[in-house]
């Protein structure tokens, strides 16, 4: 009876823990938040190891997993990015908030355009019934201006 009630207090409070831990990083400010356009869902963000670290974790809950980077190896963010349909209607308009944006889209052919100041870029991509699709846009190594996208001192895109 005793050794019953202590596993019982031990795992209500393990419980407990785990779920104020849960909530105390939810409720953080700066936390990834999904946010909802037109009824698609995505999250955007990857600045600092910690976070980008945090969104990998997720990235097989969302069929679309984009990356944005310099050739030189730096991440990029604040991207402006357009999904639209085959028929060209646009899905979702966004700016990035770091380098990594992950969207759950149904099943089908979407063209992906993004920009920054040095230009822009256009993917198609055929997002799949099950499992996912990995979209990776590269601008070629250019000088950092002031007020440029690159947030390459939090961390270095894979080479």
């Amino acid at each position: 009876m005793c050794k019953t009630l202590v596993i019982r207090l031990a795992s209500a409070i393990l419980l407990w823990c785990v779920m104020s831990g849960t909530m105390a990083v939810a409720d953080e400010p700066g936390a990834l938040q999904t946010v909802t356009q037109n009824g698609v869902v995505y999250l955007s963000g990857g600045i600092g190891s910690d976070e980008a670290q945090a969104m990998r974790a997720l990235a097989s809950d969302y069929k679309l997993r984009v990356m944005f980077a310099g050739t030189d190896g730096e991440y990029l963010s604040d991207i402006d990015v357009r999904v639209a349909s085959m028929s060209d209607t646009t899905i979702l308009a966004m700016q990035t908030q770091g380098p990594l944006l992950y969207i759950n889209l149904p099943a089908g052919r979407y063209r992906i355009t993004a920009s920054t100041e040095h230009g822009f870029q256009t993917r198609w991509v055929n997002v799949p019934t099950h499992g996912g699709i990995d979209a990776n846009f590269y601008w070629h190594d250019e000088a950092p201006v002031r007020g440029s996208n690159r947030c390459g001192a939090c961390h270095r895109a894979p080479a």
